[in-house]
């Protein structure tokens, strides 16, 4: 009988670590499937722009992946919250909270298009705009993407990345090549980075084309 009971135990203890090993799986599919949903429909909101990057929901989508995927886990496992019907509903708000609150800043984003880059805020409205005219200096780089660190007449300093934690800002070459040629149009750019991270092993990796490749090796190999 002890025999049954330890192997019963043992085969119950292997399914409950199987199916959390499951839920998190899961759960982490769904989050990115939610993070990714939220940037893109940030973009819709914005056509016609090169580069959309939303800071705030994408912070906040990421925070609610966490307690997504923390609630997947536990499930129903966590007594406490299958015994006390208070905590439950106090939790179940608070995911609800979570989920909605990223849509809340769906329309504060930077955006860049062919003339300036523009900082919107909660409503839509443009508060902070860069005109490429005003550039006095882009030094280009290579790290998590292609970067640009550009450097306004107002000495405000702005940061472009075409990817931002596994974000793809300008989905597209085309458009990264087109913001590049609108930029460069008023200020020659600066390659500071070491040979080592500019070989086309590193580089080639951050562009779906030939074209967007090209364009940009011939940039740091110029």
């Amino acid at each position: 009988m002890k025999k049954r009971t330890i192997v019963k135990q043992t085969n119950n203890t292997q399914n409950k670590s199987f199916v959390i090993f499951l839920r998190f799986i899961l759960s982490l599919i769904i989050s990115a499937v939610y993070y990714v949903g939220i940037q893109l429909l940030c973009r819709l909101l914005n056509p016609g722009n090169y580069y959309v990057i939303n800071t705030v929901s994408g912070i906040l989508s990421l925070f609610t992946c966490c307690i997504f995927v923390v609630c997947s886990v536990l499930g129903k496992e966590e007594k406490l919250l299958r015994h006390n019907q208070n905590l439950k509903k106090f939790g179940c708000i608070s995911v609800a909270v979570c989920i909605v609150l990223p849509f809340c800043f769906i329309n504060c984003c930077t955006i860049a298009d062919q003339e300036s880059i523009k900082k919107k805020n909660i409503f839509g409205s443009v508060t902070k705009e860069y005109v490429y005219e005003d550039i006095v200096s882009v030094d280009i780089s290579v790290g998590g993407g292609i970067q640009y660190e550009i450097v306004f007449s107002s000495g405000k300093t702005i940061d472009i990345l075409s990817f931002n934690t596994g974000i793809n800002t300008f989905l597209s070459d085309d458009n990264l090549i087109m913001f590049d040629k609108s930029i460069s149009k008023h200020c020659s750019k600066t390659v500071t980075q070491e040979k080592v991270w500019l070989q086309e092993w590193n580089t080639r990796r951050f562009f779906f084309t030939e074209k967007g490749f090209k364009y940009f090796d011939d940039i740091f190999n110029s």
